[in-house]
């Protein structure tokens, strides 16, 4: 495997970018997955859905946080358990897979990236919130 780099520009704007245009989503636990493996071939343990005013706070918790300080990753085992699934109007969507183990994530089919640490702690705070467990 690839060791993560920087979240790059092009990525976060990705996310964020779909974030905008997305009406819904889903909080995703799921077994052990495969590198490169797509939403279908994953075995969902639990979902959560959430309207927009969900993608409303998850675009806001995450934009605001974006550019303070990078989580020093200690690991890499990018074994990711947790996601979030976006759809827009249209029925466009954007699976985004998280590695709390090891603090990185992959935005859609790009590189795995370092997760910023505020974005990091909102994101297993609102898993936590939820429900799911963080392993």
């Amino acid at each position: 495997a690839v060791a993560p780099s920087a979240l790059e520009a092009k990525e976060e704007a990705k996310l964020m970018g779909f974030l905008a245009q997305a009406t819904s989503g889903e909080l995703v636990f799921f077994q052990e997955s495969v590198e490169g493996a797509s939403l279908e071939q994953l075995t969902i343990l639990r979902q959560e859905r959430f309207d927009r005013p969900g993608v409303e706070l998850l675009r806001e918790g995450l934009s605001a946080s974006f550019f303070l300080n990078k989580l020093g990753v200690k690991a890499f085992c990018f074994d990711p358990r947790h996601g979030i699934l976006l759809e827009d109007a249209q029925g466009n969507r954007l699976f985004t897979k998280i590695c709390f183990s090891c603090g990185n994530l992959q935005i859609g089919d790009g590189p795995i990236s370092e997760l910023p640490p505020t974005w990091y702690y909102f994101l297993r705070d609102e898993f936590l919130e939820a429900g799911f467990p963080l392993k």
